[in-house]
């Protein structure tokens, strides 16, 4: 190899590596219901967990209280700032407004909360995609999880299947 062409080379590779890290940036972060981690006894007693097909499936009867289950967005070794603009619920709903997600954040030095989006379940007589527009994310100063309820129904089991948050 020339000694050019190293030099060339020497010069690129560093390059690519910061291509590299700009797209990480724009990466998705996803979590299927099953890795959240249940808010209440209720949550972890009543429903049913299908971990192979990751989803969460309601009790019948509207009787039963509102199942809750939490998942963190990132956490806190992440080395880059998310430059997400919607997020997406994927459920199966029968009825409509079973399942809902809400993303929220928390100041790292307050510890007050506020609601950044809000998305709820159209009905559909299979496994659905329902998006929602982001404002942008501020990860200096607030960390975000997502808070995904399942409200049970007497006619029907609504599923939570994952959440996503991207680009």
């Amino acid at each position: 190899m020339s000694k050019t062409l190293r030099s060339l080379a020497a010069l690129t590779l560093p390059l690519i590596g910061f291509v590299n890290a700009a797209y990480a940036q724009v990466e998705d972060w996803q979590s299927v219901a099953t890795a959240c981690t249940p808010a209440t006894i209720d949550s972890l007693a009543l429903p049913q967990f299908n971990t192979v097909g990751g989803f969460i499936r309601a009790p019948l009867g509207a009787e039963n209280p509102q199942l809750r289950y939490t998942c963190n967005v990132l956490d806190s070794f992440a080395t880059f700032v998310p430059t997400w603009n919607r997020m997406q619920l994927q459920y199966l709903d029968t009825v409509g407004g079973s399942i809902s997600a809400t993303l929220y954040s928390k100041n790292k030095v307050t510890g007050a909360t506020a609601i950044e989006a809000f998305v709820a379940s159209p009905a559909a007589g299979a496994i659905n995609n329902v998006n929602v527009a982001l404002p942008a994310l501020n990860f200096a100063i607030n960390a975000h999880y997502v808070v995904v309820a399942i409200t049970p129904r007497n006619n029907a089991r609504p599923q939570a299947h994952q959440v996503v948050l991207a680009f």
